[in-house]
């Protein structure tokens, strides 16, 4: 599935130690990254609700269990970009992640 694929290509980018789990270090810095500031007591409390067997780190099952989870909840559907393409909606870059330049004024 597409999703589950982009979910481990983030949980690899997060994983700063290679070591195959997200310790609380890795995820405050990881949001951090994304401009999210959180404590490190608000870093542990997030990580004991996302750490299903208790090891205190977050392995690729749970984080893409968490992620779905998070999407479902704030009822975000993923499409892909062929699906977006099929619909006739724009995809900026051919949905590589690229940007349209800045409108000129």
């Amino acid at each position: 599935e597409v999703l589950d694929v982009k979910l481990e290509e983030i949980f690899e980018e997060m994983d700063a130690d290679g070591e195959g789990t997200i310790c609380v270090d890795e995820m405050q810095a990881a949001l951090e990254a994304m401009g999210v500031s959180v404590s490190k007591e608000e870093a542990h409390k997030m990580m004991a609700e996302v750490d299903e067997d208790g090891n205190g780190e977050m392995d690729v099952d749970e984080w893409k269990a968490f992620c779905k989870t998070l999407l479902q909840s704030l009822k975000i559907r993923v499409v892909s970009s062929a699906e977006l393409t099929r619909r006739g909606s724009v995809v900026p870059g051919g949905g590589r992640g690229a940007r349209p330049p800045p409108p000129s004024l």
